[in-house]
This record gives structure tokens, C-alpha cells and sequence, in this order.
């Protein structure tokens, strides 16, 4: 084979290797385009599963909790006690001109820290107007509730809850009434069903035995406490932690804050070496 042979056969591939690469910038292209096409499509695939799990977390829960099962009284700062009526859970905004002057109770509804609703520490108890007395408590970044990328603290309970808000955040609630803890004092009854207590003002100091809630799907492989050791936003402090199935007591210092979830303290008991506390 001669020279002239080579480079005929050179110039030959040339245009098979030019065609590979000529077949790869489209699909390179359109890789590039599903990407950018597909972000936005992602974002609304996660808003709609957070839709469908709220509505999933009705329908599983749907035999757990009679709603108004807390027994809710409140005592304003002039001493006046009596019984709450339940505050129908609309998803309104504040008049924002006036809430220094309010009495402190706000309906379900999206507020701004600072100008709809003042800094402090909050209780927010579920109204009971779904069937399983649930309640949702979100701390946002944003004035939009679903937004994901936003949130900060995003609570589901059944009972109560204790939050503590800061100016510049966002308070979205759902199915819950919430109660300034500075005007108002909020009775609890801690020892029928689950929620978020106050050591030394809703449950007195103590060691404690837990007995599980009643409900279809309340298991003791599930139930658990979480103790905090001090309210922060967004968040609170926790100090410890325990599930209802490996220990079944707790003990609770005052200014702490307990959680109980699927579970409930029935009796305080006397310290001993034959009980396993957290």
C-alpha cells in the first residue's frame, strides 16, 4: 500500500469521527434543557407531597383523638378564669394595627413576627376542627406557607405545642388556636393525652410513669418524649430523649419542657434503683 493510499484511508474516517461527534452536541443539548425544564417541575412535585401527606396524616390518624380533649382553661392577666369556646380555624391575616392591644389569642392564620404578631413565647393548641385534633405550627422565612425552602420549624401535634418566635420570622398555623404564654395562662391537663408541657407551671417537677395514649394507631414502638432543656427559636434546646417501649419512666426538672407524643405521664412515683430513668 502506498503512501497516497494511507492518507486516502486517513481522509476516509474522517468524516465517520466528525459525525460521532456531530450526533453528540444534540444530546448534550437536551440533557442541558431537561435539567433546566425539570427544576421548576421538581419544586411543585415536592409542594403537591406535602399537600398529600397532610391529608395522609388526617386519614391515618383518623381514629387516634377525639378533638377538645385538653379541657383548656384560661386565666387573663386580671385574673378572670373561665372556659374556652373553640376559635374556628380560618386561614386569615391579623389586623396587624392592633395586636399589641389584643388579649393575646390569635386564630389559625399566617403572621409576621414584629407587625402581626408580637416576639415571645407562644402555646398553640389544636382547635379540634379536624377529626383527629391535629394542628400544624410552621416558623418561616418567608410570608409564603409553601414554601419548603423556607421553613425553619415545622411542627404537626396532636394537644399542644410551645413555640418561641422572633421578629423577622413567619408563624403559619393550621387547625390551632395560639396563645401569647405572657397573657395569657393556658391550664393544660397533661396526664389524658399527648402534647408539649411546661416543667413547674403545667406539670409539676418530678419522676413520672408513662402509659400509652389511646387509639388504633398509637404504638409503643413509637411513642416517645423529648425534654428540652431551655424554649429557643426556631427551635428548642433538647436535652434528652427516650422511646415509651425501652423505658416507660421519665424524670422532669423545673423551667424544662416536655414532649409526649403517643404517650402520657399518669402518676409521679418515688426514685428507687429498680427504675431505669432518662
Amino acid at each position: 500500500m502506498s503512501e497516497h493510499d494511507n492518507i486516502n484511508m486517513f481522509n476516509e474516517n474522517e468524516p465517520t469521527e466528525k459525525k460521532k461527534k456531530n450526533w453528540l452536541i444534540p444530546v448534550i443539548a437536551g440533557v442541558s434543557s431537561f435539567c433546566i425544564l425539570a427544576a421548576p417541575v421538581m419544586k411543585f412535585i415536592r409542594k403537591t407531597d406535602r399537600v398529600v401527606r397532610k391529608v395522609d396524616s388526617i386519614v391515618e390518624h383518623i381514629d387516634k383523638t377525639e378533638p377538645s380533649g385538653n379541657n383548656i382553661i384560661l386565666e387573663k392577666t386580671t385574673n378572670t378564669t373561665a372556659k374556652t369556646e373553640p376559635i374556628k380555624s380560618e386561614k386569615n391575616s391579623s389586623d396587624s394595627s392592633n395586636y399589641k392591644n389584643n388579649n393575646g389569642i390569635y386564630k389559625s392564620g399566617n403572621y409576621e413576627v414584629g407587625k402581626d404578631i408580637s416576639e415571645g413565647t407562644y402555646i398553640i393548641v389544636a382547635d379540634g376542627s379536624n377529626p383527629t385534633n391535629l394542628g400544624i405550627a410552621e416558623i418561616s422565612s418567608s410570608p409564603d406557607e409553601n414554601d419548603e425552602d423556607a421553613v425553619l420549624n415545622n411542627t404537626w401535634f396532636h394537644g399542644n405545642t410551645y413555640l418561641k418566635l422572633e421578629k423577622g420570622q413567619f408563624l403559619h398555623v393550621s387547625w390551632a388556636t395560639i396563645y401569647d404564654a405572657e397573657k395569657v395562662d393556658v391550664k393544660l391537663n397533661p396526664y389524658s393525652k399527648d402534647g408539649m408541657y411546661l416543667v413547674g407551671k403545667d406539670i409539676p417537677a418530678g419522676i413520672y410513669e408513662l402509659e400509652l395514649d389511646s387509639g388504633e394507631h398509637v404504638y409503643d414502638y413509637s411513642a416517645k418524649y423529648v425534654i428540652y432543656s431551655e424554649m429557643a427559636s426556631p427551635m428548642p434546646v433538647q436535652f434528652s430523649n427516650g422511646n415509651f417501649k425501652d423505658n416507660k419512666f421519665v424524670q422532669l426538672e423545673e423551667g424544662q419542657y416536655v414532649m409526649f407524643e403517643d404517650c402520657h405521664p399518669i402518676k409521679s412515683v418515688k426514685n428507687n434503683n429498680n427504675i431505669n430513668i432518662i
